[in-house]
């Protein structure tokens, strides 16, 4: 599945499927993402400093907000089975959440 996300992201010139379309592009950004912060020990989570430098370098807009939890405080919020680090499905929760409070 992954391959195919990331062929969805970042398709080469032979291959005969269509461009994707902006969603498929959105959803194969947010996973390469994903994949690039999590590069260092397990690429499968992200790590408190991980997730600090993900919001940092991709949602520079984010943190500072007026009112806005701080990085320590989404990390608690994000981490449901209190691993100590943020899985794919736990940053997708962040996304949504991000996506839901612009929309709302």
């Amino acid at each position: 599945m992954m391959d195919a996300l990331v062929r969805i992201s970042s398709p080469s010139p032979s291959d005969t499927m269509a461009q994707p379309t902006p969603p498929e592009a959105s959803l194969g950004a947010l996973i390469m993402t994903f994949y690039k912060q999590a590069g260092s020990g397990d690429a499968k989570t992200l790590t408190r400093k991980e997730l600090t430098n993900l919001i940092k370098a991709e949602l520079p807009n984010i943190p500072g907000q007026k009112g806005g939890p701080e990085v320590g405080d989404l990390m608690t919020m994000l981490d449901q089975d209190t691993d100590g680090s943020v899985d794919f499905k736990e940053y997708i929760t962040l996304i949504g959440s991000l996506a839901c409070a612009t929309v709302f």
